[in-house]
């Protein structure tokens, strides 16, 4: 029968009975009967009641579930406001925090239950007193607990904490300068302005909230939101590129508005087309242009974030936007995958979107510094490349406009980069355009969740964060129009790893 048929309350029958083992099929069956086309049905008010009235029955994983729907449908409930779904739920808040209560004193803070309850009540911030009040003695991660916390608050225009909380407030101890940057920025901003980035803060935390009780359930946890991955150390060894901006690969560099050769001089380099002057500054040139709409956003914010990056804000992207909750795709295995795919043809090698140089060093120990190219817009990553990898040449430039003459790279990589571009389309063409025949273009990003459940959390970490993902037939259309054909494919939760070769 069509899905907004499904009869509720038999599929809410079936599945309290269904064994564990197919409780995520029936969870699905449950979950068209009562939320479809990103809201609630009109079966949902009457599903809600059942649902409370029944809330400590059946398994754990059967009651994670249920909450976690609950929470689902209230996150959504504005695209049928007439139901009054939010409102069906709230009159339960006191039993959905005496399960809270109960639960938490007999198992782990982590647990999927746990989990959902803290993402569904957080929707509540006009009942934070009560929700704060019963929940102050439940021993929880400093991470869920400071992410719960900051959702159940209310915005105080004059001084609100703006940014510096996703996946948790608890990675983001400011120093007094920083609140002092902080408060001087939100200063500038009017008070309707400011009430959207708090909101949107609070949704990019309930739906990291969400997918992490969803990914508990379906793949598992391993480790903390800010758990450490390993960074392979600073490798200084070796010799610095030779001086002057353009290195040793002053024959592929070209001007980006022209393309054009480009002649070292004392300011940096001077296209021998246009004439357009780059500048050579912070020790690396500058290849971006007025015309690029090039600002330099992450540099702007680069001394809170940088130091965060690797430890917090990388990680927890992963597991959200990839479903690695249980770290199944490592840092190791990462690096692993770029040493073995990496099969450049002769010619340089480009780290596309280099960032600080994590994938930038392997790339230089694979196929050697002398042969790198490490290019980005943001200034601060650039700045940590250059001090750690000396012999790689850096350049600040543009993924739609690559300084380089047709053909003449003998490989390219971007590593967890393309989801963020604002044309990623027009940057897979600049990579066709610029490799050589053989040469090999290898790629980390995302595709969109198979599972309408977690698509949704996927969708607003997407929308919150400016990212995408991308359907793994569309990307291999883009890449083939741009010449090049996938050779390898891995796609784990819903990562995408690819490599593909440029075709003569």
């Amino acid at each position: 029968m069509p899905e907004s048929q499904v009869d509720a309350g038999l599929e809410f029958a079936a599945f309290r009975s269904v064994p564990e083992a197919e409780i995520q099929d029936a969870f699905a069956r449950l979950v068209r009967s009562v939320w479809a086309q990103g809201g609630p049905t009109v079966d949902a008010p009457a599903w809600v009641r059942r649902a409370l009235a029944h809330l400590g029955e059946g398994s754990e994983a059967h009651q994670a579930r249920l909450v976690l729907l609950l929470g689902l449908l209230v996150d959504t409930s504005e695209a049928a406001p007439a139901l009054d779904v939010r409102g069906e739920v709230r009159s339960g808040l006191d039993a959905l925090l005496a399960e809270l209560t109960s639960h938490a004193a007999r198992s782990a803070g982590t647990s999927p239950l746990t989990l959902a309850l803290l993402y569904l009540l957080g929707h509540f911030p006009e009942d934070a007193a009560r929700i704060l009040d019963r929940t102050r003695g439940i021993e929880l991660p400093a991470e869920d607990r400071a992410r719960f916390e900051r959702c159940l608050a209310h915005c105080d225009v004059t001084a609100p904490a703006l940014g510096r909380v996703w996946p948790s407030p608890a990675g983001w101890t400011l120093t007094d300068e920083e609140h002092a940057r902080d408060r001087q920025w939100a200063a500038q901003l009017d008070h309707a302005t400011v009430k959207a980035f708090w909101d949107k803060d609070t949704r990019s935390l309930l739906a990291y909230a969400g997918a992490k009780a969803y990914g508990a359930m379906t793949v598992g946890l391993s480790g903390q939101d800010s758990a450490q991955q390993e960074i392979a150390p600073p490798d200084r060894t070796g010799p610095a590129h030779p001086g002057g901006p353009l290195g040793r690969h002053a024959e592929v560099i070209r001007c980006p508005t022209c393309r054009h050769r480009l002649t070292e001089a004392a300011h940096g380099a001077t296209c021998t087309g246009c004439g357009t002057r780059y500048q050579a500054r912070r020790g690396y040139l500058d290849l971006t242009s007025a015309a690029d709409g090039a600002a330099d956003v992450i540099g702007e914010n680069a001394p809170m974030y940088l130091p965060r990056y690797e430890s917090l804000l990388r990680p927890a992207f992963l597991r959200v936007h990839g479903i690695n909750w249980n770290d199944a795709i490592s840092v190791q295995a990462e690096h692993q995958y770029l040493a073995d795919h990496v099969r450049p043809a002769q010619g340089p090698v480009l780290d596309l979107a280099a960032g600080a140089g994590n994938w930038t060093r392997t790339l230089a120990r694979t196929v050697g510094a002398e042969r790198v190219i490490a290019l980005d817009l943001a200034t601060a990553m650039l700045d940590r490349l250059r001090s750690t990898l000396p012999g790689v040449l850096p350049l600040r430039g543009s993924a739609v406009e690559l300084p380089f003459a047709n053909a003449s790279l003998g490989a390219v990589n971007c590593w967890n980069a393309l989801q963020a571009m604002h044309d990623p389309e027009a940057a897979i063409r600049e990579v066709g355009r610029c490799l050589r025949p053989g040469g090999t273009f290898t790629l980390l990003t995302f595709q969109p969740a198979p599972d309408p459940v977690y698509r949704h959390f996927q969708t607003q970490i997407e929308e919150c964060l400016g990212v995408k993902s991308f359907h793994p037939d569309a990307l291999a259309s883009a890449l083939e129009a741009a010449g090049m054909t996938v050779r390898a494919m891995t796609a784990p939760g819903t990562f995408l790893l690819l490599t593909a070769v440029r075709e003569a």
